[in-house]
């Protein structure tokens, strides 16, 4: 057997299906700008810069759902269409669309091709990846057509038939793909305050997020479960465990914080309250949505939302964040060694070393990003900016929650190229990022045994 030539090596090392999923992403981004600086984007029918382009184009594609121009008032209809179809591609994937019809055809995969599925929707079982590409897409599509219909029950009413109804399309596929965006009528940048008395869409959108943030793979496992008569698989029930017990810290404790707050809750109807406690909550954790404005949350509360942004959804979902299973396996991990287990246990399970440290990995590789990304800010934006905001906004862009405590229209362009690096870092995953950048790769060799290091820490 020859060698494999130089050029060879490095054409395979770049068509890994780690760095096709994250060069797709790429792609869409660009092209979606292109597209959005084109005068018919505009309602002004105007030239946009491309700067604004390919931040709202970097937002959309990752779900993310900060904003430079108001995504209503500033944007034609073709431009809120393409910004709809930059969210549904990038809450789904470029890859996993192509692969989903893909799936349809008679013929069979290579095994190269169900690697590139398997890395798409982040799952492990390569004989089910075909089947679980399907779902996704299938399953996706029909909760937004679903959601769609539930909101047409207000917005169509309130805005006529075709507008009403392209606008419940849109928050439905924006609110499944947890990207934060809105066609909501009210004063610019305003997101959903203007909505903030109607349960019906306040609790439809914070199900549909929900929904997704859990993963369609975990809704494959539940119901697979429930048919077999078998318990969830470990992933599951930490998912629905860290989700669950974050909704309900999130939710208590933004009452308890705000319910005064005449800028926030104060001026509510206590059902209400409790309402649009949970809806910041389930916003924190993935969409960006936000029924009052974040700039007026008190100090405690926007240090809360910030953990929960930081934390996220689960793998596989549209959320970001380090996703709580990192989260869950860093706390047991912490509380193993606490108590002299030399292994991470979970529910009586050990977790593998390479898990882990994979974890560890990402927590430092994200808080990394977001203190670089929070000193760009400082130091690039003028004197009395308060710090906190300045951390929420890093924090919110490497999350992909959206969130603002009012400063992104108003950044500079350093803070703005600076935020569109977090919001793909934090879409296309740190670990995936750094992994589809390598150029060589180092082989090890299994049978060869290295020396102990003995280094004392703590």
């Amino acid at each position: 057997m020859q060698p494999e030539s130089g050029a060879k090596k490095l054409k395979r090392t770049f068509l890994t299906p780690t760095s096709i999923v994250v060069f797709s992403f790429a792609l869409v981004i660009f092209v979606g700008a292109f597209l959005l600086s084109l005068p018919i984007s505009s309602r002004d029918y105007v030239y946009t810069p491309f700067l604004d382009c390919l931040f709202t184009a970097t937002s959309a594609t990752s779900v993310t759902g900060m904003v430079v121009r108001d995504t209503y008032y500033y944007w034609s209809t073709f431009g809120q269409t393409v910004i709809l179809l930059l969210i549904q591609i990038g809450g789904l994937g470029l890859v996993t669309f192509t692969m989903f019809f893909g799936s349809f055809a008679k013929r069979r995969f290579r095994l190269k091709e169900l690697a590139l599925m398997q890395e798409s929707v982040s799952f492990g079982e390569m004989n089910e990846v075909r089947t679980i590409v399907r779902m996704v897409v299938t399953f996706s599509l029909t909760i937004e057509l679903i959601g769609a219909a539930i909101l047409s029950l207000y917005f169509v009413p309130a805005y006529g038939s075709k507008e009403g109804l392209f606008v419940s399309l849109f928050m439905s596929v924006s609110s499944y793909c947890s990207s934060g965006f809105d066609l909501v009528r009210g004063e610019p940048f305003s997101n959903m305050i203007s909505l903030n008395d109607s349960p019906l869409v306040l609790l439809t959108v914070s199900t549909l997020t929900l929904i997704s943030g859990l993963s369609v793979i975990v809704w494959y496992d539940t119901l697979g479960s429930w048919r077999n008569k078998r318990k969830l698989s470990l992933h599951s029930w930490v998912v629905f465990t860290v989700t669950g017990l974050i909704l309900l810290v999130g939710t208590v404790f933004i009452y308890l914080f705000e319910h005064a707050n005449p800028l926030t809750l104060g001026g509510m109807s206590e059902g209400m309250k409790w309402v649009n406690a949970f809806f910041q909550t389930v916003n924190s954790v993935t969409a960006g949505f936000n029924s009052f404005p974040n700039e007026s949350l008190l100090s405690q509360s926007k240090v809360l939302v910030m953990i929960i942004m930081f934390i996220g959804g689960a793998p596989a979902s549209t959320a970001g964040g380090i996703k709580v299973t990192t989260f869950w396996v860093l706390a047991m991990t912490i509380i193993s060694v606490l108590r002299g287990r030399p292994d991470t246990v979970i529910r009586g399970k050990k977790v593998g070393y390479p898990v882990v440290y994979k974890a560890m990995t990402i927590l430092i590789v994200a808080l990394t990003l977001c203190v670089v990304s929070f000193i760009i800010i400082i130091y690039s934006e003028p004197d009395g900016l308060a710090p906190l905001d300045a951390a929420f906004e890093a924090v919110s862009a490497f999350s992909n929650t959206g969130l603002t405590p009012g400063l992104t229209p108003g950044l500079s362009t350093v803070s703005l190229v600076s935020l569109m690096v977090s919001m793909f870092l934090g879409r296309v995953g740190l670990v995936s990022f750094a992994y589809s950048i390598s150029i060589l790769r180092a082989r090890v060799d299994k049978n060869k045994i290295l020396p102990e290091g003995k280094i004392l820490v703590g």
